[in-house]
């Protein structure tokens, strides 16, 4: 619960009444819940590649999704993400990429690069905000993180990172915002709780207004390693990562 609410809630959040959301993986129904427990959300579209995950996540891990699968404002499509973004005319109020690292070959590395992200800009509204889960945020595995905020800064206007540790993975864990108008990091505790009564949100156990600040109240180091970067993230270079 803890990277599931990090990485979707802040986004939400921010925005002032997010009625579309597209999710990009996310197969266990997890990232697809948070986005739900807005009332505002008229429509929630999760594209996820792999039908076995979600096929088997709804059978033997129904507490992850906890009934997003069933509920009315759902689609579901089982194709690549870039794709859909592609053929798709619509726009979204928020777009939430929770894919795997970028491992060659992989199913992933072509949505952490500079065109992918220009596509996505092009699928938000106005005010459209997105959400990237953006790698391990360990002192010795930044590059993965800060050549994703830069890459974002380069298409985007507004891009805030955060960081936070989540047990499971081992290791503090990075994530970005990026919009034309919404910065997700000036958002202040008494406003995120306020939001949170307003639309009834319940059930967090991780995030509120102090956990957000924390979130993005980042420390020295990683500001400076954020600032000094220079990789760009594109098609013809892509970032690998691989395991030790």
């Amino acid at each position: 619960y803890i990277y599931h609410e990090a990485l979707v809630q802040p986004a939400m959040m921010t925005h002032p009444a997010p009625e579309t959301v597209v999710i990009a993986g996310g197969g266990e129904g997890a990232t697809l819940r948070e986005a739900l427990a807005h009332q505002t959300v008229k429509r929630a579209v999760m594209v996820e590649i792999d039908e076995e995950v979600t096929t088997l996540s709804r059978k033997y891990l129904p507490s992850l999704s906890r009934g997003a699968f069933e509920d009315k404002r759902t689609e579901l499509y089982h194709v690549d993400a870039r794709g859909y973004l592609e053929k798709t005319k619509d726009k979204y109020d928020a777009i939430i990429i929770d894919l795997p690292d970028p491992i060659e070959k992989g199913p992933a590395y072509l949505l952490f690069t500079q065109e992918f992200y220009r596509l996505a800009l092009d699928r938000l509204t106005a005010k459209g905000i997105m959400s990237v889960q953006a790698g391990s945020t360990s002192l010795t595995e930044l590059l993965n993180f800060t050549a994703v905020y830069n890459t974002l800064k380069s298409v985007f206007q507004v891009v805030a990172g955060c960081t936070i540790n989540v047990p499971s993975l081992g290791v503090p864990w990075g994530f970005c915002f990026a919009s034309l108008v919404l910065n997700v990091s000036t958002l202040t505790p008494a406003e995120v709780d306020n939001r949170i009564v307003s639309r009834s949100i319940k059930g967090l156990k991780f995030y509120d207004g102090i956990s957000h600040l924390g979130m993005f109240s980042l420390p020295k180091y990683l500001r400076k390693e954020m600032s000094g970067q220079t990789r760009l993230i594109t098609d013809d270079n892509p970032l690998y990562l691989y395991g030790k």
